[in-house]
């Protein structure tokens, strides 16, 4: 009798784990009145880099929404970008070019307030979504603020240059 008690407890057990998906997935997005959104709502990422901001339309203030929406996926762009280049910092610093880490964020910082509104979505439940990008970096700008700095040759310019340009994409 005890045997078979074990056995239906380990059967139950063992249908429950197999119950249980393995994955985390979004599901019905209908359910959240997301169907039909883009992926970059959804939150798969493409290559490029990008914040996605949201707000409420409360009174048909769609443009109110909308603002609210670019504040705060200007916020997520810039809270990603700034992790990016702090983890390029660290790599920078610790091979003693600080001076080039000081000529990066200051370039990159400088591009922030240049991201604008490419994309927008509206859901059937009235959230307002937006896409927001920076505009590719200026490689002239930069090498001439890595260029007026006087440890870093020509060649290492270029080469910062284009790690800052690597850390848009």
């Amino acid at each position: 009798m005890k045997k078979i008690y074990v056995l239906l407890i380990s059967g139950f057990v063992a249908l429950a784990f197999l119950g249980c998906p393995s994955k985390n997935e979004l599901g019905n997005t209908s359910d959240f009145g997301l169907k039909g959104a883009p992926n970059w709502v959804l939150g798969k990422s493409d290559a490029d880099l990008y914040g996605v901001g949201s707000a409420q339309i409360k009174n048909n203030k769609v443009d109110w929404a909308i603002k609210e929406a670019t504040i705060k996926g200007t916020a997520e762009l810039a809270t990603t970008l700034q992790g990016k280049i702090e983890q390029k910092a660290r790599i920078l610093e610790s091979n003693g070019e600080s001076e080039s880490v000081i000529a990066i964020r200051q370039s990159v910082e400088a591009l922030l307030p240049g991201a604008s509104r490419t994309d927008t979505w509206i859901s059937e439940g009235g959230m307002v979504f937006v896409k927001i990008q920076i505009k590719k970096l200026d490689n002239e700008t930069l090498q001439k603020n890595l260029s007026a700095l006087q440890k870093i040759d020509q060649e290492a310019a270029k080469a910062l240059a284009q790690t800052v340009d690597d850390l848009l994409k």
